[in-house]
């Protein structure tokens, strides 16, 4: 969605504009072929017409057309690049800029990517899980524009730290796991305990504690069967 130089003006201070524009968070537009009249008093969409060089706005329901001002022509929107590239800059990391489903990511900040998305409710910034709307990232302080660390704080808080599934330790998955730690010594793995941590997302001391409860139910590692595909 783009914004004119006279709605910039009125809703940011002059000094504000500036800022935005010489560091690149917002581009320019070509003029529009269309606009919203607010003539009319529905807010319809008006075509802008040309004539001996200036602009008019045509409204059927006025069935009259008005000057269009230049600043009303000059249209800007939010730079992507140039507002990722800022983010990044204010968390001390490396802009990525890559493109994604409705966005552009980031940068990847203490191993959390975060990235720029956008729905029906506008832009946010994306960090995994959490969602922090744009209006509530930035905010001006002595003319200078800076990223609201406590919302980012408050949303990496939210973050929920992945758990995996809790795995349910039958006779039947104590005879696999033994079987696998038979086959990993057999092949003259000495860290076996840490591969099987890994393949089963468990603490090793959680996997030892299932070995010894197989070894005390007498559940020893089954012989390979050669007809078994």
């Amino acid at each position: 969605m783009d914004i004119s130089s006279k709605e910039l003006e009125e809703n940011f201070e002059f000094s504000q504009v500036d800022y935005l524009k010489a560091r690149g968070l917002l581009e320019s537009v070509p003029a529009p072929s269309f606009l919203r009249c607010s003539e009319c008093g529905r807010s319809c969409t008006a075509e802008v017409i040309r004539d001996s060089g200036r602009y008019f706005l045509f409204c059927e329901d006025q069935s009259s057309r008005r000057l269009l001002e230049p600043k009303e022509l000059e249209r800007w929107r939010l730079s992507l690049t140039g507002l990722g590239g800022f983010i990044a800059q204010q968390l001390k990391s490396a802009f990525r800029g890559n493109g994604v489903s409705d966005g552009i990511e980031v940068c990847m900040s203490n191993g959390l990517l975060y990235e720029l998305r956008k729905n029906k409710a506008g832009w946010f910034l994306q960090i995994e899980d959490a969602r922090v709307s744009l209006i509530d990232v930035f905010y001006w302080h002595r003319g200078n524009l800076l990223v609201n660390k406590n919302k980012i704080s408050e949303a990496l808080n939210s973050i929920k730290e992945y758990q995996p599934p809790r795995i349910k330790w039958t006779n039947a998955k104590l005879q696999e796991l033994v079987n696998r730690k038979a086959e990993l010594k057999l092949g003259g793995e000495k860290a076996f305990l840490q591969v099987l941590a890994k393949e089963y997302g468990c603490t090793k001391q959680a996997l030892q504690k299932q070995l010894i409860k197989a070894e005390k139910k007498g559940i020893t590692p089954e012989r390979a069967n050669p007809f078994k595909a």
